[in-house]
């Protein structure tokens, strides 16, 4: 245990909040997804149940050397690939010829996970679009090396069980979208594990890219970090409201995330210039081959 009561790296110690997000006692509130969510691999109809009257895919950016997003538009401009509602990140990436300018990005979108900048403008537009914002749903895949770091009642939330995923169910407002993340600091050559603040459940970081006092080089999917003290916030899985009025999943193995909801809901989703979103439906494939268009010939 460090002096100021924070547990060192690899120590078995829990973290505790007095958050805003609870977990969830049954999964009664889940249940519907269950009866209504495509086979798995079946497409977006496999991670947004079909039952909504529009769709939108949001893509996640990737990154500059100084950790900045970059759109795929900014990355297709460079490549000369085409950004389009079924283009993949790698093959559009891929050069063509001898581009005039250097490389716009360093590190790919990050899978599973929505950037905060990109989580806050996506709450706004939701936050418009349900007449319950304070009464919203939340899953975490279970899958997470970091989850036996969470408070034990945490770590005992109902679970959703759906084909070939099982998430940890949590309750709160929209707005405690934002509040799930951890603290590294590197600052004195160990790792240090922070709460973000009272309202914080203080995750672990994903087991990939934790990295052990003793070890030299650091390995992370994530951008460079600006300081030795990373403030690191993560998104949630799925997200829905206890109306149902839209329902928003990240799933894990995805550059893309994908929503569900009212036409009102996508259209504004689509018009706003913070988000890099395109349009889609439930019959969507989301495997590895279906950008036809930068496919190389």
């Amino acid at each position: 245990m460090l002096r100021d009561g924070t547990p060192e790296a690899g120590q078995n110690a829990e973290m505790r909040t007095d958050g805003m997000l609870r977990p969830a006692n049954d999964d009664s509130a889940a249940s519907w997804i269950e009866e209504t969510i495509g086979p798995f691999g079946s497409g977006v109809r496999a991670l947004v149940p079909p039952v909504f009257e529009a769709y939108a895919r949001i893509l996640h950016p990737a990154w500059a050397a100084d950790g900045a997003p970059v759109r795929w538009a900014t990355v297709a401009a460079w490549s000369g690939g085409s950004a389009h509602a079924m283009a993949e990140f790698e093959p559009m990436a891929r050069e063509r010829g001898r581009p005039s300018v250097p490389r716009p990005f360093t590190a790919p979108p990050h899978d599973g996970a929505l950037p905060p900048a990109t989580l806050e403008a996506l709450s706004d537009v939701l936050a418009r679009h349900t007449t319950m914002p304070d009464r919203c749903h939340f899953g975490l895949w279970e899958g997470y090396g970091w989850i036996d770091w969470m408070a034990v009642e945490m770590r005992l939330a109902a679970k959703l069980g759906l084909p070939n995923r099982t998430y940890l169910l949590f309750e709160g407002p929209l707005v405690a979208i934002s509040d799930l993340g951890w603290r590294e600091d590197l600052s004195d050559g160990s790792l240090r594990m922070r709460a973000l603040d009272r309202r914080s459940i203080g995750f672990r970081e994903r087991a990939r890219a934790f990295v052990w006092p003793k070890k030299t080089e650091k390995v992370s999917h994530r951008p460079p970090a600006p300081s030795a003290a990373t403030l690191h916030r993560e998104s949630p899985n799925l997200i829905w409201p206890a109306d149902r009025s839209w329902f928003v999943a990240s799933e894990i193995d995805l550059d893309s995330t994908f929503v569900g909801g009212s036409t009102e809901l996508i259209n504004d989703l689509l018009a706003d210039s913070r988000l890099e979103a395109w349009p889609a439906s439930p019959a969507d494939p989301v495997t590895a081959d279906k950008d036809v268009l930068n496919r190389p010939s």
